[in-house]
C-alpha cells in the first residue's frame, strides 16, 4: 500500500470524525481539548524516545567495536565504522516503521473515541426509553417516540460510517501491520534473551550500559505492541456494547411503540451485518 493511499485514508478519517462528533453532539470542552492535545503529543514523544535510543545504541556499538579492536591492536579503520553504520541504517528503517505504526494507532484511537461517543449517546436513549416506559406503566401516559426514532436512525448511520472507516484503515494498513506485529513479537523475544545472556556474563561498565539499552528497547517494543493491539480490541468490545444497548432498548419498548420497535429491529439487523473489525 502506497504512502499516498495511507495519507488519503488518514485525511478521510479525520474529516469524517469531525462530522461524526458534530452529529453525535459532542462538545469540545477545555478538558476534551486538553486530552486531545496530550494524545497528539504521545507519538512525538515516542518517536523522540526511539530516535534517542537508536543514537545511544549506535554509540554503544561503536565504542564496543573500538574497545574490541584495541585489545587486538587493530588501528581505527573503515571496518570499525561499518558496524555502527549498519546499525544506523537498521534504526532508520525501524523508526520509519514506527512512524507508520503510530499513524495506525492514532487513527484507531480516533475511531475508538467516536464509537465510545456513539455508545454514550445510545445509553442516554436507553435511559430515556426506560424512564418513559416506567412512567407509562405507572401513570399510563403515552409519549412520542419520534425523537428517539430519529436519534437511533442517526446513530445507526454514524455507526455504519465508523465501521466503513475501520475497514478502510484495516485495508490500508493491514499487510504492513501484520509484519510489524511479527517484528514486535520477535523483538520481545530477542531483547530479553540478550538481557539474560548479558546478566550471565561478567563485564564492565560498557556491558551494564548495553543491558540498560536492551531494557529500554524492551519497554519501547512493549508499549508499541500494546498500543497496536489495545485500540483494535476495544473497538470490537465497543461494537458488542452497541449491540447490547440496542437489544436492551428493544426489550424496554412496548408493542404500542410500533415505529420505535421497527427502527430498533432495523438497527439490530444493520449492526449484525456491519462489524467494526480490522482486517488486512
Amino acid at each position: 500500500m502506497r504512502a499516498g493511499e495511507r495519507m488519503a485514508c488518514l485525511v478521510a478519517v479525520v474529516d469524517k470524525k469531525e462530522k461524526i462528533d458534530g452529529q453525535v453532539g459532542r462538545k469540545c470542552t477545555e478538558s476534551t481539548l486538553r486530552r486531545r492535545k496530550y494524545q497528539a503529543s504521545i507519538p512525538v514523544v515516542l518517536v523522540t524516545f526511539f530516535c534517542t535510543l537508536a543514537l545511544y545504541d549506535c554509540i554503544l556499538i561503536y565504542k564496543s567495536s573500538v574497545q574490541r579492536n584495541a585489545k587486538r591492536d587493530v588501528p581505527p579503520n573503515l571496518l570499525i565504522a561499518a558496524g555502527p553504520f549498519m546499525y544506523i541504517m537498521f534504526h532508520v528503517a525501524f523508526i520509519t516503521v514506527a512512524v507508520i505504526q503510530l499513524e495506525f494507532i492514532t487513527l484507531a484511537c480516533a475511531l475508538l473515541e467516536s464509537m465510545i461517543a456513539i455508545n454514550q449517546a445510545l445509553r442516554i436513549e436507553v435511559r430515556t426509553v426506560q424512564t418513559e416506559a416506567t412512567l407509562n406503566s405507572i401513570v399510563g401516559r403515552q409519549w412520542s417516540t419520534d425523537a428517539s426514532v430519529a436519534s437511533i436512525q442517526n446513530l445507526t448511520v454514524l455507526h455504519c460510517t465508523i465501521c466503513d472507516l475501520v475497514r478502510a484503515v484495516g485495508t490500508a494498513y493491514g499487510p504492513i501491520l501484520l509484519l510489524i506485529l511479527l517484528s514486535d513479537i520477535l523483538h520481545l523475544v530477542i531483547s530479553p534473551y540478550y538481557v539474560f545472556i548479558g546478566l550471565t556474563r561478567r563485564g564492565g561498565a560498557l556491558t551494564a550500559i548495553k543491558l540498560s539499552a536492551q531494557a529500554f528497547w524492551l519497554v519501547g517494543h512493549s508499549i508499541m505492541l500494546i498500543g497496536l493491539i489495545e485500540p483494535c480490541h476495544r473497538t470490537i468490545c465497543e461494537t458488542k456494547t452497541t449491540n447490547e444497548l440496542v437489544n436492551k432498548m428493544s426489550r424496554l419498548v412496548t408493542d404500542s411503540q410500533v415505529s420505535l420497535r421497527r427502527q430498533l429491529t432495523l438497527c439490530g439487523r444493520t449492526l449484525a451485518t456491519c462489524a467494526a473489525e480490522y482486517h488486512p
